[in-house]
């Protein structure tokens, strides 16, 4: 593994200093907390449960990357159930901030997730016709 300038890359250290983040009440911080439990790096034993618990606390916090975390956790039942409307929540919520900061790249996959959750939403609730 490499890091940058010379500095050894390290799972370990950077979930050393993510948690220091969250311990400031870092809502990025919390975000980066749950992909290391989502995908078990720094240690730390994979549990996508406890990975979209801390996607929801940042989300909640404000943090426009766990918005999307949160909107595929839900579109996809992924730590927590299946659930198209509070995909489509999150989804918008991120497609705010999207509009607001023009990231194009996030915009459309936003517009994606909101366009399955509208689908599945249809087909729950029986007006889809496919």
């Amino acid at each position: 593994m490499s890091g940058t300038n010379g500095v050894k890359k390290s799972n370990r250290m950077a979930l050393e200093w993510i948690r220091k983040s969250v311990d400031a009440g870092c809502a990025e911080g919390l975000n980066s907390l749950g992909t290391y439990h989502v995908m078990g790096k720094g240690g730390i034993e994979r549990d996508v449960v406890k990975g979209a618990e801390c996607f929801l606390a940042a989300a909640e916090k404000g943090s426009h990357a766990a918005f999307g975390n949160m909107s595929q956790a839900y579109a996809r039942g992924f730590g927590v159930a299946k659930d198209p409307v509070k995909a489509a929540y999150w989804a918008k919520r991120m497609a705010d901030h999207q509009l607001l900061s023009c990231n194009e790249g996030l915009l459309a996959e936003a517009r994606i997730v909101l366009m399955c959750c509208a689908r599945s939403s249809e087909m729950l609730l029986g007006s889809c016709s496919s």
